[in-house]
């Protein structure tokens, strides 16, 4: 969400209503830092675009801190689909 709010859920219903997780998160230059309610500590992961030519194609993550295995496999390739 545009104020930093995160919210984690298996299906969009549950998103609005009961979110497993709710949390925050911020960029300081290119550094992603989150808090939430799933994980007790925060987190802390580098990110640079992935450009094919022009065209962003992924995010690449590179933690810098996060103590929680659960949560490390969300940050380590995330690729556009369908061209969104």
């Amino acid at each position: 969400l545009a104020d930093g709010a995160v919210r984690y859920a298996m299906t969009v219903r549950q998103l609005e209503s009961s979110p497993a997780v709710i949390g925050k998160c911020w960029f300081e230059g290119t550094v992603f830092n989150e808090t939430d309610s799933y994980c007790d500590d925060p987190c802390k992961y580098k990110v640079w675009l992935v450009r094919r030519g022009s065209e962003t194609v992924a995010l690449r993550w590179e933690r810098i801190e996060d103590s929680c295995p659960a949560r490390q496999p969300l940050y380590r390739l995330t690729t556009r689909v369908n061209g969104e």
